[in-house]
């Protein structure tokens, strides 16, 4: 009886693309499908942690060591090899896709203190000591009427000067601005 090769070489081809179309619909699933976020969260990423921090940090855990080691691939071939430090707002049921897509763009998350319209120059010190993120001691001289009530947005880790120091601006703006506005009502009469 004679042995036919081309059934075997069709057998195994078809065999081949099975096994390829299932190796790349599973790693569909893992990258794009899969909800790899478990619940919304502010994720910070700090400075020199590599993408082994960030997929077990987010996925809790839940991901296997080959699951794990796919993604590492996946990211070092289609993403930036560099990973932007700072905070990240990921809602729940985002994509390891998203995720990376969002770390490597830089896409940080702004949180906001906000100075309210006729409080005392020791509410608004008060306010910016207690706002979460913000470091350092205020150092730069306050004085009433010489800061803009107004929402004021930052990174984590700025420093608290530096909220003082555009709210001392903003309201220098302002008043600039009046002034020019009241001589130019004053020559039109």
């Amino acid at each position: 009886q004679k042995f036919d090769f081309n059934f075997m070489r069709r057998y195994i081809l078809t065999f081949i693309l099975l096994i390829t179309t299932l190796s790349f619909g599973y790693l569909y699933f893992l990258i794009y499908q899969k909800n790899f976020v478990k619940e919304d969260m502010v994720f910070n990423v700090p400075k020199g942690v590599g993408m082994s921090y960030i997929i077990t940090k987010i996925s809790n855990q839940e991901l296997s060591k080959k699951e794990q080691n796919i993604l590492k691939i996946f990211v070092y071939l289609f993403f930036n090899k560099k990973i932007n430090y700072g905070e990240y707002e990921l809602k729940k049921g985002a994509s390891f896709f998203f995720v990376m897509k969002k770390i490597s763009k830089g896409d940080r998350y702004y949180r906001k203190v906000v100075l309210i319209d006729g409080e005392t120059v020791y509410n608004y010190i008060q306010t910016i000591n207690s706002a979460e993120g913000l470091m350092g001691e205020i150092t730069e001289n306050i004085e009433e009427g010489y800061v803009m009530p107004d929402t004021y947005y930052y990174l984590y880790g700025e420093s608290k000067n530096s909220i003082v120091s555009r709210a001392k601006n903003a309201m220098s703006d302002f008043l600039i601005e009046q002034l020019k506005i009241k001589n130019l009502d004053d020559n039109f009469y």
